[in-house]
């Protein structure tokens, strides 16, 4: 019964390229809202706020994170495994 829990305990820690995976995701959707050469902060803002609700936070001091900190490089985000409330 323990290693259940342990197991129910890591679920959430998923697997190493995840953040990569949903910033993907971030992009497209946030390509169709602002497509390219109309990009704009709005763009960034929406990839932050999709990452945001998909559990990444952005980090900019985040060790491979490149100099810039721009919100398409998936090494900036780190997992926010806290309570996420999807409204």
């Amino acid at each position: 019964m323990r290693w259940l829990l342990i197991a129910l305990l890591l679920l959430p820690l998923g697997g190493c390229n995840s953040a990569k995976h949903q910033l993907a995701k971030c992009d497209h959707d946030a390509r169709h809202a602002y497509p390219p050469p109309l990009q704009s902060p709005a763009y960034d803002d929406e990839i932050l706020q999709c990452m945001g609700m998909n559990g990444y936070e952005h980090d900019a001091a985040k060790a491979g994170c490149a100099a810039d900190a721009s919100t398409d490089d998936h090494a900036c985000y780190v997992p926010n495994h806290g309570l996420l409330l999807h409204y």
